[in-house]
């Protein structure tokens, strides 16, 4: 298998598997009103802002992670931002486009996270429905489910989420927002991703 297939296939087995278990997480949801976590012991408490006005999407995140504007399209995808606080991450070149590619394949370090954007009709035109428990986010409807943790463990990671979030437009109807933390310090990223969530707004026109 190619490196640019391995790229995508894990991409794919981010956002497309299968939900396990998820009590632990939902502690940490948008709905409970806590402040900013620190995403590790010593970080830095500075927020970052992002956003796409194609998508009529913002959100702030923390300022030590990493925003990595990647582009790619697929047939019913294609990336909007990864978020990451690996030390080189980068977006890697497609040598048959002018434009990047999917980042390279990131191993996660100790208390590592990778956060990946994309806007989605996929759910839509295969019929498949987003799953998940419903929460609502940016004022739009959405669906949050723990990921098993074969999900993360081509990254490194121990334990993710994923995020289906309707958009208030036709065609690309959803946003998905796929998530993996590696240990010992998950529940601090997971936090910080969650908080992240709770400061998404959605452009209704």
């Amino acid at each position: 298998m190619s490196a640019r297939r391995r790229r995508l296939y894990l991409v794919i087995v981010l956002v497309a598997a299968v939900a396990a278990g998820g009590g632990f997480f939902w502690r940490f949801g948008p709905w409970s009103g806590s402040g900013w976590p620190l995403p590790s012991e010593g970080g830095s408490s500075a927020v970052a802002s992002a956003r796409f006005a194609g998508y009529g999407l913002s959100f702030r995140y923390p300022a030590n992670w990493t925003r990595l504007d990647c582009q790619m399209e697929t047939t019913f995808t294609d990336s909007i931002t990864f978020l990451t606080n690996g030390p080189s991450a980068a977006c890697s070149k497609d040598p048959y486009s002018k434009t990047p590619d999917w980042p390279p394949v990131i191993h996660l370090g100790e208390d590592g996270v990778l956060v990946s954007w994309t806007n989605s009709g996929y759910p839509t035109v295969s019929g498949r429905r987003p799953q998940g428990r419903a929460v609502t986010i940016g004022g739009m409807p959405a669906r949050i489910r723990t990921l098993p943790a074969s999900a993360c463990a081509g990254l490194g990671g121990d334990a993710g989420q994923e995020v289906t979030i309707q958009r208030p437009v036709a065609g690309y109807n959803w946003f998905t927002v796929s998530s993996c933390f590696r240990g010992p310090n998950v529940a601090a990223n997971a936090a910080a991703f969650q908080r992240m969530l709770a400061t998404v707004r959605i452009a209704k026109g």
